[in-house]
């Protein structure tokens, strides 16, 4: 919280999002989350961020948070080959699979061997 107001950017409270104009809701909750995704139209240009959060995750997480996110039009992700006992490659290659609306490119990250980038872009209903 503290970075993004040093970027200018203001900060909403969850209890907020439906009203506030802008800003960033920062949250952990699933409930809270699931609020302020339901206040987006299918139109609106959604991008998911998650370098190398979602890739030190256990299966379990991912598999609530990816559904969560399948609407979403654009995607950042950075993660690395190998996250204890999983194969991120391989995790990452399935999921692009099933996002079969979203034109996806993977690049290694040449200062960071053994990470990537994983950028995709969607059209807008």
């Amino acid at each position: 919280r503290y970075y993004l107001q040093t970027l200018g950017l203001s900060l909403r409270h969850p209890d907020d999002f439906k009203t506030a104009a802008d800003g960033v809701c920062c949250l952990s909750d699933f409930a809270a989350l699931n609020d302020c995704l339901d206040t987006f139209s299918a139109r609106q240009r959604r991008l998911f961020i998650a370098t190398w959060s979602l890739s030190e995750t256990p299966l379990t997480l991912r598999a609530q948070i990816l559904p969560l996110v399948s609407d979403f039009n654009e995607f950042l992700i950075a993660y690395q080959d190998q996250f204890a006992e999983v194969d991120n490659c391989a995790f990452f290659q399935q999921w692009q699979q099933q996002m079969e609306t979203v034109n996806f490119q993977n690049g290694q990250i040449e200062h960071l061997p053994g990470h990537h980038y994983l950028f995709g872009q969607g059209a807008v209903a």
